[in-house]
C-alpha cells in the first residue's frame, strides 16, 4: 500500500498543465491517462478544452461522456449531472447513452443523507434510476441500478419512521399516525414494517380509535409473530 501511495504520488508530481497541440486522439488520450492517475483537475481541464479544439472529431461525443465521468470522480455533481444530460439531449440514441443515465442516478445516490436528515436526494436517485431500468431494461446499468433500489427504499422508510416516532414523542398522534401509515402502504418490503406497524397501533390506541388499533395489532401478529414488536404490541390490547 506504501509503495502505491508513492507511485501515486510520482505520477502526480510528473503531471503538468495540458497541452493543447495534440491531435484529437492524443488529447482524449491524455485525458484517460490522467483519470487513470486520478487527476480529475487535469483531465477536466484537458476535456473542457477538447470540444473547442475537435469538434469534429470522433472522440468528440466520447469525450462529453469522459467529462461527465471526471467531474464526477471529482465530486462536482452539479456539473457533471449538467453534462450527462447535455449528452442525454444531444445524442438521445447514442449507444451510451444509459450509461449517462446510470452516471446520473449514481452522482445522487453517492449524495443521500442518513434517515434523519432531508431524503431529496434519495427520491432523485430513485427517479434517476427508475427512468434508466424504463429506458433500458436489458442493460448492466440498470441490472445494477436495480440493486441498489432496496437500499434507498429503506431510507425512505427509515426517514418516516424517525419522524413518525419523534411526533409520536411529541403526543402528535395524529401526524405520527400518518407517517406509520405511508411506511405500511409504500414500503412493505422494508426491515421497519413491524415497529411501524406497532407504533401505527399505539398511535390509533392513544387517539381511541380501538378498532383501528386492534385491527393494526392482529396484523403485525399475523405478519410477524416471531418480531419483538408483535411481543410489545400485546400489552395494547
Amino acid at each position: 500500500m506504501k509503495y502505491l501511495a508513492i507511485i501515486v504520488l510520482l505520477l502526480s508530481a510528473c503531471a503538468s498543465a495540458p497541452k493543447s497541440d495534440g491531435t484529437p486522439e492524443q488529447d482524449y488520450a491524455q485525458a484517460k491517462r490522467y483519470i487513470e492517475m486520478r487527476d480529475y483537475t487535469l483531465a477536466l481541464e484537458t476535456l473542457e478544452k477538447f470540444s473547442t479544439k475537435h469538434p469534429y472529431s470522433q472522440f468528440s461525443v466520447q469525450a462529453e461522456l469522459l467529462r461527465a465521468y471526471a467531474a464526477y470522480e471529482h465530486e462536482e455533481y452539479a456539473l457533471a449531472e449538467t453534462l450527462c444530460v447535455d449528452f442525454i439531449n444531444r445524442h438521445p440514441r447514442h449507444p451510451d447513452v444509459a450509461y449517462a443515465h446510470y452516471l446520473i442516478g449514481l452522482i445522487h445516490y453517492e449524495q443521500i443523507a442518513a434517515a434523519k436528515k432531508d431524503q431529496g436526494e434519495t427520491h432523485a436517485a430513485i427517479d434517476a434510476f427508475n427512468v434508466l431500468i424504463g429506458k433500458f431494461p436489458d442493460s448492466e446499468y440498470a441490472r445494477d441500478a436495480t440493486e441498489r433500489m432496496p437500499r434507498l427504499y429503506n431510507l425512505l422508510a427509515e426517514h418516516e419512521l424517525t419522524i413518525g416516532k419523534f411526533y409520536y414523542k411529541q403526543d402528535r398522534f395524529v401526524a405520527a399516525a400518518n407517517r406509520f401509515q405511508v411506511i405500511v402502504s409504500e414500503y412493505q418490503a422494508s426491515p421497519f414494517i413491524a415497529e411501524a406497524l406497532f407504533y401505527l397501533a399505539a398511535s390509533y390506541e392513544a387517539l381511541n380509535m380501538d378498532g383501528n388499533a386492534l385491527e393494526t395489532a392482529s396484523l403485525l401478529h399475523h405478519n410477524y409473530p416471531q418480531s419483538k414488536w408483535s411481543e410489545k404490541a400485546e400489552q395494547l390490547q
